[in-house]
């Protein structure tokens, strides 16, 4: 895996006390593009509901891996050296990709020969129901294919806080994005709140970070800030709201606050 690729873990959220200035949101990285990957056989039969688009479960750590290589933290290497471990141990790992249904064990050798992308074993993993250009992005490729890792899920909308396992992945990662998100927030000149809601946003040259009430809720580096903020939902209500009241000067405010 690239060190630019953007892995997403979605289950360590609820018991990690760096967690409790931040909003946990709902999960939505519910795409069929992504790849799971189970590190524990027994652990797939919980796993096998996600991607979920419910359940509040979606905070810093979750961020973090989404986002941490946007700011030059490394999260790839500490992650594929854990990976690398299980493998080297003769050991396999269990990856479901894209649509597919079922889990595909890959150990050691599999890995080796999709990094060559062997037809062979490519007519083999697609009778199995997996992608092999999929898996080989996720491991190899494309920093645009999303890695998803999961562990065990107990309840996949209560979390168990694995705190070892994040910093096994992870290393401290977590918390330098955590204290460069707090940093971003606060220092922030380009702010603006949204009394209603509470959604308060803050941007700079080319970064963007974003709390309701006094809960983060992300740090990121959009390719464009501007269209990143046309998308955002709530601030699209209010400036139509505010449109319908004629109140031309607080949406100039916005505008200005904002960089739109």
């Amino acid at each position: 895996m690239k060190n630019d690729m953007k892995v997403i873990m979605e289950s360590w959220r609820i018991l990690i006390e760096s967690e409790e200035g931040w909003n946990q949101s709902r999960d939505g990285d519910s795409s069929s593009k992504a790849t799971l990957i189970v590190f524990d056989e027994k652990d797939i039969s919980a796993a096998e509901d996600y991607p979920s688009d419910s359940g509040a479960n979606h905070g810093m750590i979750s961020h973090a891996n989404k986002h941490a290589s946007e700011f030059g933290l490394d999260i790839a290497t500490p992650f594929m050296n854990y990976i690398q471990k299980i493998l080297d141990s003769g050991a396999s790992i269990y990856v479901r990709s894209g649509k597919a249904a079922e889990f595909l064990s890959i150990d050691s050798d599999l890995l080796s020969k999709i990094k060559t992308k062997d037809p062979e074993i490519r007519k083999s993993i697609s009778e199995q129901g997996s992608n092999m250009d999929i898996l080989y992005n996720s491991f190899f490729g494309s920093e645009k294919q999303k890695l998803v890792v999961a562990k065990t899920s107990v309840d996949f909308y209560h979390d168990i806080g694995d705190k070892q396992m994040v910093d096994t992945l992870m290393g401290s990662v977590d918390q330098n994005y955590a204290n460069m998100a707090m940093k971003h927030h606060k220092d922030c000149d380009n702010i603006y709140s949204d009394q209603a809601t509470s959604k308060t946003w803050c941007v700079d040259d080319d970064s963007l970070s974003i709390s309701y009430g006094d809960k983060l809720s992300t740090l990121y580096k959009p390719k464009n800030i501007s269209k990143a903020l046309s998308t955002d939902r709530t601030l699209t209500n209010l400036i139509n709201k505010l449109k319908k009241t004629g109140n031309e000067k607080e949406i100039e405010r916005i505008n200005n606050k904002l960089k739109l």
